[in-house]
């Protein structure tokens, strides 16, 4: 036999309810906090890319001869541009949904983009 009184079930279930609302934005807080954190890692994890591509630019100059060491140096700096303009044009084709091959006009779009790029 359930001892409580009809409005002592009411306060009951109304103090369950903000109790699960509170969990849901611990929750929510908790959600934010791990991808403040993953934000950081990811940026770290850039900085370290960085840092260990001039480590390798500079590990590869200092094994060459002097004669060759700008033509070189302009070599690389034209590489990494080249490979930091592709990531992005990946990342503005992921922010606008192009690369997205569930849109219809995804495929048309890229073959347009790729002839006027100066492809085949």
């Amino acid at each position: 036999k359930n001892s409580l009184s009809p409005l002592s079930r009411k306060f009951k279930i109304k103090i369950d309810r903000v109790r699960n609302i509170c969990e849901l934005v611990e929750n929510e807080d908790d959600v934010k906090e791990e991808k403040k954190l993953e934000h950081f890692i990811d940026i770290e994890n850039i900085r370290q890319e960085k840092f260990n591509t001039t480590l390798n630019l500079v590990s590869a100059m200092h094994e060459m001869p002097a004669s060759v060491l700008n033509g070189l140096y302009q070599y690389k700096i034209e590489d990494l541009k080249q490979q930091e303009d592709f990531a992005r044009e990946i990342r503005d084709e992921y922010r606008s949904s192009i690369a997205d091959p569930s849109r219809p006009a995804a495929q048309h779009e890229k073959q347009i983009s790729f002839y006027k790029s100066g492809g085949m």
